[in-house]
């Protein structure tokens, strides 16, 4: 069985949004440099630091995340 989930978010500091992902991608072992692309928002999206933060790589006990966007 799939199902979807949608999550709304207001982003309220973008800087600190963008550390969190950075911070993320470095916790992953992503390398440095892919790393530090999710500070800059002419190499990566808020919806690109989204994906990073929510959707991480890691499913959850008995399912698997098949896909994730961001817009």
């Amino acid at each position: 069985m799939e199902t979807s989930v949608t999550i709304f978010f207001e982003l309220n500091d973008e800087k600190a949004f963008r550390q969190a992902a950075c911070d993320r991608a470095r916790a992953d072992d992503l390398g440095e440099e892919e790393a530090r692309s999710y500070l800059d928002a002419e190499e990566t999206t808020i919806g690109a630091c989204a994906i990073m933060l929510f959707d991480p790589g890691m499913s959850p006990p008995g399912c698997s995340i098949v896909d994730s966007s961001a817009g």
